[in-house]
């Protein structure tokens, strides 16, 4: 034997990650006889690869990679290498999703992106996220988790970085957080008052995020009376005790409403003292 070439099956040098290729050893002269065996290993430089004792190369990350070939030969090493250039598998398609195919996010609560992407062993899957505010508005990071911001629609934007220059853009809609119920309470933690008294009144609203909070206060007179500010300031009216029921609703949806019951009571004058100056004259 005088000398060893190799190279990759039909002189590819080239392959996508992933896949293999059989590189093939020449002997020269072609009619020289000899029963050793090929050795075969791998100089990994911005690539790596292995490579098995039958000479077939299988591609781990793209970039160069030198294959040396050793046939010894009486004591005498005979040596060949080729470089084979690793290429990164490139994503082909893109489709921009919400987790679970969602494509509604609460105001101020988040939303997983995804890109599904086509091969799904492309090299690199990393992307670029953005937010085109519309309507609505909201934020997202870099690992594509949204936030809403304001109520209405925003265009989800995904990039690919690994060269192939695509991108999709989905629509999300940032909703608001629905008020369930809402219950009137007493500040003071009361259930009555004395006529010309007042008390504050507020309600506690279900789920307490809810997103529009505004109610209208009134009082319905039954026994008794009294007045409410739309702070919810109650004003006992009441000639004689009776009870009065304060109504809250909500602005947003009039069908959740509560009431309270608030009995007023009423106390007369019993008796009036009349004196003159320096207490001289006193008369019940």
């Amino acid at each position: 034997v005088d000398s060893l070439n190799i190279e990759g099956e039909n002189g590819v040098n080239t392959i996508l990650n992933g896949n293999t290729l059989q590189m093939v050893a020449s002997i020269f002269p072609s009619d020289a006889t000899t029963s050793q065996n090929i050795d075969w290993f791998i100089t990994d430089l911005t690539g790596s690869a292995n490579i098995s004792n039958t000479g077939l190369l299988t591609a781990i990350s793209s970039g160069t990679v030198i294959v040396n070939a050793s046939l010894n030969v009486d004591g005498t090493n005979i040596i060949d290498t080729d470089t084979i250039h690793i290429e990164p598998i490139l994503i082909q398609s893109i489709n921009v999703t919400g987790s679970n195919n969602e494509s509604n996010v609460f105001i101020g609560q988040t939303l997983q992106m995804n890109a599904n992407i086509s091969p799904n062993n492309a090299d690199n899957q990393n992307m670029n996220w953005a937010v085109i505010n519309q309507s609505g508005s909201a934020t997202i990071n870099n690992s594509g988790l949204l936030t809403g911001v304001a109520l209405g629609d925003v265009l989800v934007t995904a990039s690919t970085t690994d060269g192939s220059n695509l991108t999709d853009t989905t629509t999300i809609t940032i909703v608001p957080i629905a008020l369930e119920s809402i219950t009137i309470y007493s500040e003071n933690n009361i259930s009555d008052i004395d006529f010309n008294e007042s008390e504050q009144m507020g309600v506690i609203f279900s789920p307490t995020n809810a997103t529009f909070q505004d109610i209208t206060w009134s009082i319905i007179n039954q026994t008794a009376s009294a007045t409410i500010t739309q702070d919810g300031l109650v004003n006992g009216q009441a000639i004689g005790d009776g009870i009065v029921q304060i109504v809250a609703v909500s602005d947003e949806n009039n069908m959740i409403t509560d009431t309270f019951n608030l009995y007023i009571n009423y106390k007369p004058i019993t008796n009036i003292t009349v004196f003159g100056e320096d207490s001289l004259l006193i008369m019940d």
